[in-house]
């Protein structure tokens, strides 16, 4: 039975995703560093990349994993902007933004989590990304120290500062905070834009950056998860978000009332979804 498990499985990755990248895949289990170039869809843009899962750069390359967002950034992004990358992961935004710029601006990924930071910084030097500045630090609302958890492990693109607090067996530590406001303060940064993907905590990252907002206006392209949220809790997480927003526009997600470039007048039919945000 376990053979054939396995049999099947390998048989589906096949049919799913190709030779190329289930064997790739095969190399990394066996703890081998493995390289591949991937074409992001909308914009032909290829970049090397290294992933625990090579799989999850092989949905970007066919169009299964947030397709809206690459199209829609695709057409605002400009040479020689300051963008920020919060919750960066393993790159799948940082890459596409230098690229897009043409490896003129500036990007500011953030990704506390210890090992998506590792690879994140192994990808974008593999790709000689010298535009991209890597901070392994969480932001949100103060500056400080937070708990980040998991369920599953570190390198999942599922940890978080608010999600898993009432639940046992989870896996977590301490990472350095700190807000928009105060970064950019520090280091002189006006961004243009600011991409948000931080697994429900992306109302404490506005909170934080209420000042950036004021002052600059930047473009938000921002990831609503509100899962694990009561409908109280998600009316006024949403509320806080869209304050002083003078436009929002739905990019993607499972939705019954908007579609992709719909203008948003209340919270989506949908726990989990993509919007564009400009204030």
């Amino acid at each position: 039975m376990f053979y054939l498990n396995k049999f099947n499985q390998i048989c589906s990755s096949l049919r799913a995703h190709g030779i190329k990248f289930t064997l790739e895949s095969a190399l990394m289990k066996r703890g081998l560093n493995v390289y591949s170039t991937v074409k992001y869809p909308i914009t032909g843009i290829k970049v090397k990349v290294r992933h625990p899962n090579i799989f999850c750069w092989k949905d970007i390359e066919m169009g299964r994993y947030e397709l809206n967002c690459f199209k829609f950034l695709s057409n605002i992004i400009k040479e020689e902007q300051t963008i920020l990358d919060v919750g960066a992961h393993f790159g799948e935004y940082a890459l596409l933004f230098s690229k897009l710029m043409k490896d003129t601006g500036q990007v500011y990924s953030f990704e506390p989590d210890p090992i998506s930071y590792y690879i994140l910084r192994d990808n974008v030097n593999m790709n000689s990304l010298f535009n991209v500045h890597i901070e392994k630090l969480c932001l949100s609302n103060h500056f400080g120290k937070s708990k980040l958890r998991t369920k599953s492990r570190f390198g999942d693109p599922i940890s978080s500062i608010v999600r898993f607090k009432q639940e046992i067996g989870l896996k977590e530590i301490l990472v350095e905070t700190t807000t928009i406001d105060k970064y950019c303060e520090e280091k002189d940064i006006i961004p243009d834009g600011i991409k948000i993907d931080v697994e429900g905590a992306e109302g404490l990252v506005i909170e934080g950056c209420r000042n950036m907002i004021k002052k600059f206006s930047p473009w938000i392209l921002l990831e609503f998860h509100s899962t694990f949220m009561s409908g109280k809790e998600r009316q006024k997480n949403w509320d806080n978000i869209i304050k002083s927003a003078k436009k929002v526009i739905f990019i993607d997600g499972d939705s019954n009332q908007y579609h992709y470039g719909s203008e948003i007048k209340f919270l989506p039919d949908c726990s989990r979804f993509h919007i564009f945000i400009k204030y």
